[in-house]
């Protein structure tokens, strides 16, 4: 016989989901709890966004890039039973990532400016007593701010908090965050673990100022475009934008006065015009934000191209898909990444993928150049491969590893490519107005990368110049 008796508890775990409509920068304040499984207040309560995100339209949602060492993942420990000590906020320290390589947090637009911010990273030691193991060296915007980071033994051993504070960190963009172990190829207790980010924003540097770029020809002759300026300072700005066009154009107007409340943003509307000796090729127009005692308050270059007699027409990928050897059977036409990887361990192993592109030359005259345009996830890469054309037909839906299209002449050199660029390769190849090309994405290198897709939103596209 045996008695089991339940008692009640009268911790409220306090988890939600945060929901609200609008555009996720500038940053103020943000708060993420990794790995938690909801969004909770702390004990002064500021919001601690639960990361990753999930699914639904009512769920705020956060775009992160996060890389992993191998081996690397989220975990979550119910914090009713997982005591970590001397903590205002215990739950916090209860679920985390491991293996984190880097980290990117978008904190502006580009029309928001540039700010200063503080960063604060939350540690605990959950596996190990032992101090000497998990050792890590700290860098943020790309510089080391903190060395040799043991955090069993600067928290003073197991289940014993660490914060990390680092201020004056400028941005005009992201927050990169990156974790750098001390063993060169780390095992899983050697990985670096965090369980949370903090990010403040101290201070307002510069006004956000973006400018417009011009496409002009000689069968379009001028192109309206806009200023976007913001004041996130505290205190209102007055002064006078100027324009300065190029030797054959005009932008107007020239001088416009500015006024911009603080928390406010305006839009300006300038129009560039083809002169009379207007020379073919790139130009630039300098545009400058004045303070009211002339000072410069910003200073950009906005770029005017001029395309003479061409036309250019920008095509997106009509079908787009990737083959892996990982799993020659399955077909990933609904993929949202475009994987390119010549393998893991050498050229041609399991996880050999190629990508393929198909595009429609609908264009109403003689095409003269195309360029391919890619759109780069969150994964560097120092050699990512060629363009080939595709000698086989194929569909979205049919290709696998095992019933791949055969690949013909290489018509483009990628090279390297960074973490969420943008990417244009010019293509030497010939061109027929109505013909369908097909591309592959061949890799020539172990070090993969990921595009983005066209159900990612952000299709592959062609640029095409052509004659009428």
């Amino acid at each position: 016989m045996c008695t089991v008796v339940f008692k009640s508890r009268e911790e409220n775990r306090q988890w939600a989901y945060f929901s609200q409509p609008g555009p996720m920068t500038p940053v103020k304040r943000l708060a993420l709890n990794l790995g938690a499984p909801g969004d909770r207040r702390d004990a002064s309560g500021g919001l601690w966004l639960g990361y990753p995100r999930p699914a639904g339209s009512l769920v705020l949602p956060l775009q992160i890039g996060v890389t992993l060492y191998p081996g690397g993942g989220y975990f979550n420990h119910d914090a009713a039973r997982l005591k970590v000590e001397d903590a205002a906020n215990p739950w916090l320290y209860c679920s985390g990532v491991r293996g984190l390589r880097q980290c990117t947090i978008p904190l502006l637009d580009p029309a928001d400016g540039r700010a200063r911010y503080t960063v604060r990273l939350a540690f605990a030691e959950l596996d190990d007593d032992a101090a000497g193991k998990r050792v890590i060296d700290i860098k943020l915007q790309g510089k080391i701010v903190a060395e040799k980071i043991d955090v069993c033994q600067q928290a003073g051993g197991r289940n014993k908090p660490l914060v990390k504070e680092f201020q004056g960190l400028d941005a005009d963009r992201e927050l990169t965050i990156e974790f750098v172990p001390a063993a060169a190829n780390p095992a899983p207790d050697q990985l670096p673990s965090l369980q949370g980010i903090e990010v403040v924003r101290e201070q307002v540097l510069t006004l956000g100022f973006a400018v417009p770029s011009f496409l002009l020809s000689n069968a379009q002759p001028e192109q309206a475009g806009e200023v976007v300026i913001a004041n996130h300072k505290e205190g209102d700005f007055a002064g006078t934008l100027r324009v300065e066009a190029p030797p054959g154009f005009a932008v107007t107007p020239a001088e416009t006065q500015v006024h911009i409340p603080s928390g406010q943003r305006i839009t300006l509307a300038l129009k560039a015009v083809l002169g009379d000796k207007a020379a073919p090729g790139k130009h630039r127009v300098t545009v400058k934000l004045l303070r009211a005692d002339g000072t410069v308050e910003s200073d950009q270059q906005a770029e005017l191209e001029h395309l003479g007699d061409l036309r250019r027409v920008v095509l997106q990928a009509v079908e787009d898909t990737h083959a892996s050897q990982s799993s020659p059977g399955t077909n990933h036409g609904e993929s949202k990444g475009l994987n390119v990887d010549g393998g893991d361990a050498k050229m041609g192993d399991h996880h050999h993928s190629i990508a393929y592109l198909k595009f429609r030359i609908a264009v109403d005259g003689k095409p003269r150049s195309a360029t391919l345009r890619l759109y780069n996830r969150d994964n560097p890469s120092n050699d990512s491969g060629q363009v080939r054309l595709v000698t086989e037909p194929w569909s979205e839906s049919g290709v696998t590893y095992q019933a791949r299209p055969k690949l013909g002449d290489i018509v483009g050199k990628i090279g390297p490519v960074a973490e969420n660029q943008v990417i244009e390769i010019p293509l030497q190849l010939a061109l027929e107005a109505g013909q369908e090309l097909s591309l592959a994405l061949d890799p020539t290198s172990c070090d993969g990368l990921g595009y983005l897709s066209r159900e990612a939103g952000k299709p592959p596209e062609l640029v095409v110049e052509y004659v009428k």
